[in-house]
């Protein structure tokens, strides 16, 4: 490796240590009520708990997990949209943190995101689980 490329990581990983830095408020408040409602609940998903129905972001963290370790059936039966969400991620990603710069058409990417995770969700909702009600 040369000089260069070391730099590059180390400024990379500095680069990341700031954003954690910046939003550390929130990533403490999130850690706080998963933490909570995990013991409380044994669940952290909102619409679990106030309504007993998953939402439509209900098996993206495991879908997510599974694609990252190479199990694709498995995040398909996760939630399918999980694949468009890491794609984001990781664009979002190599953006923010090797390009080092912000293009407009991720807000669109984000906007169209929900809107086929809504989609899917429904889909799944009527044709997947019984009475359009999850298991």
């Amino acid at each position: 490796m040369t000089i260069n490329v070391i730099n590059e990581i180390k400024k990379i990983i500095n680069n990341i240590f700031k954003d954690i830095k910046k939003y550390y408020p929130l990533i403490s408040c999130v850690i706080i009520y998963i933490f909570i409602t995990s013991l409380i609940f044994n669940d952290i998903c909102p619409s679990k708990i106030l309504f007993k129905i998953s939402c439509p972001g209900c098996g993206l963290t495991r879908g997510s997990i599974s694609l990252l370790t190479g199990h694709f059936k498995a995040a398909m039966h996760y939630n399918a949209a999980a694949v468009i969400w890491d794609i984001g991620i990781a664009m979002m990603f190599v953006q923010r943190y090797i390009l080092e710069k912000k293009y407009k058409y991720m807000d669109y990417y984000w906007i169209v995101c929900c809107g086929l995770t809504i989609v899917y969700y429904i889909i799944r909702m009527i044709y997947y689980t019984p009475a359009g009600f999850p298991i």
